[in-house]
């Protein structure tokens, strides 16, 4: 199962797409490499306007040196002992993503000073915030080409060919191609990728930090990078069985945002061919083989809905009521679908516990009373919203026959104003009746009665 998200963007990367998200979402270096005109670096610019909100910068490691990276030394540090630079909108100091265009060209000075980026996350010895580095490279079999420091490419977790449609391409992938390239829309796609972001982080999160699933990952790594090390005479880094186990919880966590059958296994075969297969040169047969020999650990272990909503739930801070109270508001039929009861009757008890907190209690319990009408079971959770919300109903309905008394307003109509209301609001059928309580339940009802704005919109509803 692959995703569409860069259909918008680019032609054929359905298969490592997966990946290129992933690696993005959760800050992982990877390579794009492929010859001229595969749309590496237009992919690679998309992706960092969508991520770096504005703050991105792009190298070329054919032209830009230390002075176009780290910019001018201040001479007061420097006459001080110390290193300190000019930040500029070219420098890198700042950025969040970070592209470096042609990286196979790059001079063995320029790679010595990357090796440091990504290795120490820092410039210089000052510390840097990138989020992500994303680098484009031809292969190395052209002749401009200079042969990548091991060490450099180590450091990368991924290594990603890109489909170049040399031979036997199709009309209507060419027209595809020619569609996108002359569509305005495609420099605006990456900006829509956030929400997908923050579902895969969410998704990485809940298998890094769920034991059995972590321990199957950890299990499924230890034992296929045995058997691929047994096999091949490539060199494989222990930092590859470390990256190894990460992007499968990486990818993985994007293939259950996508709802793969079997997100960890689906994950396993492509971080086994772009962290091992690609970079170190293993034989990909060999490590699938290897694979298929170890990958009913992973299909053992994959979260289910029930533990992804316990989790998303729990990792929201305890002080932080609303968004808890949003969260279960917004998730009320899944709650209600994929937990047992016991556990359901806490997040939604959760919500009755604490809207009294809340200056929005009324609309709160009116959410909530609403949505428990689509489900079933749960009687005691229902009987206590509806409950609530009627004792706040009945408390927002003195305060009005108090507005009305303390006013002195002499028309009798008004003074039967809350009379009405009261009937109104036990009819379960009439228009008016559903109008009056969506004005009682306003986040703002207390500020529209002190504000006297509240009579005149009931008086119109009531004489309707």
């Amino acid at each position: 199962m692959v995703g569409e998200m860069l259909s918008d963007i680019v032609v054929g990367f359905e298969r490592i797409e997966p990946v290129i998200i992933a690696n993005v979402a959760l800050g992982k270096n990877f390579i794009l490499i492929g010859r001229h005109g595969t749309s590496k670096t237009t992919l690679a610019r998309i992706l960092a306007q969508g991520v770096g909100g504005g703050s991105y910068v792009i190298y070329d490691a054919t032209k830009d040196d230390i002075l176009s990276i780290a910019g001018i030394p201040k001479t007061k540090a420097l006459e001080e002992g110390r290193f300190e630079f000019a930040s500029g909108e070219r420098t890198i100091w700042g950025k969040q993503i970070i592209v470096i265009d042609e990286l196979g060209r790059a001079t063995k000075e320029n790679q010595n000073i990357l090796l440091e980026i990504l290795q120490e996350k820092t410039c210089f010895g000052q510390k840097l915030d990138y989020r992500v580095i994303i680098a484009t490279m031809n292969p190395e079999t052209y002749a401009a080409s200079l042969r990548l420091d091991e060490a450099l490419l180590d450091r990368f977790y991924a290594v990603l060919p890109v489909p170049d449609f040399a031979q036997g391409v199709r009309k209507e992938t060419v027209r595809k191609i020619l569609d996108l390239n002359f569509s305005k829309g495609r420099w605006e796609a990456g900006k829509e990728f956030s929400r997908v972001y923050d579902a895969v982080r969410s998704h990485y999160e809940a298998f890094v930090s769920t034991p059995a699933t972590r321990e199957a990952v950890l299990e499924y790594t230890s034992r296929v990078m045995e058997l691929i090390k047994g096999k091949t005479k490539a060199y494989i880094s222990n930092r590859k069985s470390i990256q190894m186990a990460d992007e499968i919880f990486a990818i993985g966590a994007y293939m259950a945002h996508l709802k793969e059958k079997e997100p960890l296994s689906a994950a396993a075969k492509l971080a086994l061919e772009y962290t091992i297969s690609v970079p170190a040169g293993a034989e990909l047969s060999t490590a699938l083989q290897c694979h298929n020999a170890c990958k009913s650990i992973l299909e053992n272990y994959a979260l289910s809905e029930a533990d992804l909503l316990r989790y998303e739930f729990a990792r929201i801070p305890e002080d932080s009521v609303k968004r808890r109270i949003r969260f279960v508001l917004e998730n009320v039929r899944e709650i209600t679908k994929h937990l047992k009861e016991i556990d359901g009757d806490f997040m939604l008890g959760y919500v009755l516990d604490h809207a009294r907190q809340l200056r929005t209690k009324a609309s709160t319990l009116q959410n909530l009373v609403h949505a428990l009408k689509e489900v079933s079971g749960y009687k005691e959770v229902k009987t206590r919203a509806e409950g609530l919300l009627m004792e706040e109903l009945a408390l927002r309905k003195k305060a009005l026959a108090a507005s009305l008394d303390t006013q002195k307003i002499k028309d009798m109509q008004d003074v039967a104003l809350v009379k009405r209301i009261d009937e109104l609001l036990h009819e379960r059928t009439p228009e008016q009746s559903k109008k009056i309580r969506e004005l009682l339940t306003k986040d703002d009802f207390h500020e529209l009665l002190a504000g006297g704005k509240i009579l005149p919109i009931l008086r119109g509803l009531v004489r309707r």
